[in-house]
């Protein structure tokens, strides 16, 4: 299974209050430069078997403009109308061991696009290519794209990073 991590676009100051912050929307410039980052996406072919975004407001806006570029529909019909699903376990506090098993259920050939937040997604990245022991930092920027190639899911999930490509590599593929 290939997995992409995608993290979600600029969204101006956080709040300290969460029921708040979840609502913080993507501002102008977050839109412009996803929109540009999902070209980008498209102009390196990729086609995902599902995308599934952390609820939060600024996430599933970024997973809805991808799903949107890439003219992504959900196969099975269970996500939104624009095919994106909303998993909590992208959320900022989600529990990536759940995401883990979720992600379980897919198809060794399936290829899934992750939208989430930092550090949460950087924390992933190092879970699966290091393994949970290991103390190491990955911090993926805003817009930015990570390729983990899944080697095995039991009984712990196991992988290789392809790439990470920041949004300044994806804006000169994407425009």
């Amino acid at each position: 299974m290939e997995i992409y991590i995608l993290r979600h676009g600029e969204a101006g100051q956080g709040f300290s209050d969460r029921e708040k912050d979840a609502l913080r929307p993507l501002t102008q410039v977050g839109k412009k430069e996803v929109k540009i980052i999902s070209k980008a996406l498209l102009e390196l072919g990729l086609e995902f078997d599902a995308i599934a975004a952390s609820p939060l407001k600024r996430a599933y806006q970024t997973a809805q403009i991808a799903a949107d570029t890439l003219d992504f529909k959900q196969k099975d019909g269970k996500a939104g109308r624009d095919g994106v699903e909303q998993w909590d376990e992208l959320k900022p506090d989600g529990n990536r061991i759940a995401l883990y098993k979720k992600l379980s259920k897919f198809k060794t050939d399936d290829s899934v696009l992750l939208v989430g937040h930092e550090p949460f997604l950087g924390n992933m990245i190092c879970d699966i290519i290091l393994g949970y022991e290991q103390k190491a930092r990955i911090n993926l920027k805003k817009s930015g794209v990570a390729r983990l190639a899944i080697t095995s899911t039991h009984p712990k999930i196991e992988g290789e990073l392809r790439y990470l490509l920041t949004p300044g590599i994806l804006k000169r593929i994407g425009r």
